[in-house]
């Protein structure tokens, strides 16, 4: 990851000034440090957020490009924090990534190391793999922390949700089933939004999670046990009581 081509979403908003050619600020709501959208956001990830907008700003242009080196030489975060200012940025609807981080589908990249696998499985006791015969013993790679993952399925969804966090969560909102709907839900609304169907591990970590405690409170009230009592009238009671 050394460069990043990002496109600021309403770049006019941060921009209202026009008429100046060659605008020395940009602006910004005051409401934006109690903005629920931003509460998640640590201090390195908003000095992220200002420095795109800055570099937008002067280059007076929504589309920018962003030298990683650079970026985390000036406010001293790291490469994961980029990652992660990006990743939830995109859920904001703040940003989109043009170019810059490597986007490939979760099948592709999980099917060629299960062929290994099998390969491998195939091979006869005490034998080398060609790989390891040519080459010595290699370990495949795995996806890092900004590879960005594309879901547009059941499988690859279901393929980048934690074993772990699939537990924590169906611990949490009482069984499977509410979770498994909104899976399903979640590639039903991706597919109609391509532009946000790619994200890196995190970031999918992070989306279904919030995904799920927006969708709770409207789940709970098809539950019937979780339906709030009737509240019954004085006049209603004693007709029930028959006096």
């Amino acid at each position: 990851m050394e460069c990043i081509t990002l496109k600021i979403i309403n770049w006019e908003k941060y921009n209202p000034r026009r008429d100046y050619k060659k605008p020395w600020w940009f602006a910004l709501s005051n409401t934006m440090i109690t903005d629920p959208q931003f509460f998640h956001f640590t201090g390195n990830e908003f000095k992220c957020w200002i420095y795109f907008l800055s570099v937008a700003s002067q280059k007076q242009t929504d589309t920018i490009k962003i030298y990683v080196k650079a970026l985390t030489a000036s406010i001293n975060a790291s490469d994961e924090e980029v990652s992660t200012t990006i990743d939830k940025l995109q859920q904001n609807d703040c940003i989109q990534v043009v170019a810059g981080f490597r986007t490939e589908s979760v099948q592709n990249l999980y099917s060629t190391e299960q062929n290994r696998t099998e390969q491998l499985k195939k091979l006869p006791s005490g034998s080398f793999s060609p790989d390891q015969q040519s080459a010595g013993s290699r370990v495949p790679k795995k996806a890092s922390a900004t590879t960005l993952i594309k879901v547009d399925s059941m499988e690859t969804m279901q393929t980048v949700i934690d074993p772990v966090n699939r537990s924590l969560w169906a611990a949490k909102y009482g069984g499977d089933e509410y979770l498994q709907h909104e899976i399903h839900e979640m590639v039903v609304w991706l597919r109609a939004n391509p532009g946000k169907a790619s994200k890196t591990q995190r970031g999918w970590a992070m989306f279904v999670s919030n995904w799920l405690s927006r969708g709770w409170p409207g789940w709970q009230k098809k539950i019937p046990s979780m339906k709030p009592a009737k509240t019954l009238s004085i006049v209603e009671i004693l007709k029930e009581r028959g006096k």
